[in-house]
């Protein structure tokens, strides 16, 4: 007859091949659609529906062109009026992975229906490899690169501003450059790959959005953080009073894993305290 010590034994050798086998097998597969809302106090512009696609690691195992697709055609159907794309959609080193040209995948990101359009800025992953393919396959397909650059979406009177920053890790962050044009005090969403740029973009944008983090690619309650000491891991923050927003993003880097964090496309909803419910304007594009 076994022992206690037999059985725990052979429970926990059971629970640790499950587990292995759902962070490499089931959930780097899975994807799920994160509706959200933020509500802020100086929104002037009417609601916007943004999605947010970070992170995408093309080439990452069980994440191919037909995985890029399947992923365009979802968001396609949450009608967002504007996408952005927070960079990383190459990967380097990670077992099981594959280069795969940008030029296979950007059409399906270039193809997203979205009246305000698809806009991207690159990520560390990207300019560790050949960056300007990465642009020019995005361009080809119709995405607005927006690395240290500003967009004006319009709803009849009211301008809201799109500020895309260049990556930090590898010292393209040019927030001058980024906010040249945008007037001040102008209802203004900044986005970029890492989250610190939070701290540099400061009270210039009424909304920060950022991926890199994968929200740790493994996460265990308690001791994944005090592994990990992420400042920003996933979801929502107050950063010294200017909201962040950051995705889990899609792919993976380094390990072939996810478990705790599934591959994610954020609906983000962003409105003014006075907008009523449900409202939900034709919105016109611009461009600076």
């Amino acid at each position: 007859m076994a022992t206690v010590f037999e059985r725990l034994f052979k429970l926990t050798l059971a629970f640790g091949a499950s587990a292995v086998g759902w962070a490499t097998l089931v959930e780097p597969q899975l994807l799920v659609v994160r509706h959200d809302e933020v509500v802020l106090d100086d929104w002037k512009g009417a609601p916007l529906r943004v999605a947010v696609i970070a992170d995408l690691h093309v080439g990452s195992p069980w994440n191919g062109v037909a995985r890029v697709e399947a992923l365009a055609e979802r968001v396609s159907v949450e009608h967002p009026d504007v996408v952005v794309l927070t960079g990383d959609y190459a990967i380097n080193r990670i077992f099981g992975g594959h280069k795969v040209a940008p030029s296979e995948w950007a059409p399906a990101i270039g193809a997203i229906a979205a009246p305000l359009g698809v806009y991207a800025v690159l990520g560390n992953h990207d300019w560790w490899n050949d960056e300007d393919v990465y642009r020019r396959a995005l361009e080809s397909a119709g995405v607005t690169m927006m690395d240290n650059r500003s967009a004006a979406l319009r709803s009849g009177d009211d301008r809201i501003w799109l500020v895309g920053l260049g990556d930090s890790w590898t010292d393209h962050t040019d927030v001058e450059a980024a906010f040249a044009g945008v007037p001040r005090r102008a209802s203004t969403i900044a986005f970029g790959h890492e989250p610190d740029i939070v701290d540099v973009v400061g009270h210039r944008a009424d909304l920060v959005l950022a991926g890199h983090t994968h929200g740790g690619q493994v996460y265990i309650p308690i001791f994944s953080q005090r592994l990990l000491k992420l400042r920003f891991r996933r979801g929502r923050y107050d950063v010294h009073g200017v909201p962040l927003y950051v995705s889990s993003g899609v792919g993976m880097s380094v390990y072939p894993v996810r478990f705790g964090v599934p591959p994610e496309v954020v609906m983000l909803t962003v409105r003014g305290t006075e907008a009523a419910a449900g409202e939900h304007p034709t919105l016109t594009r611009g461009a600076q």
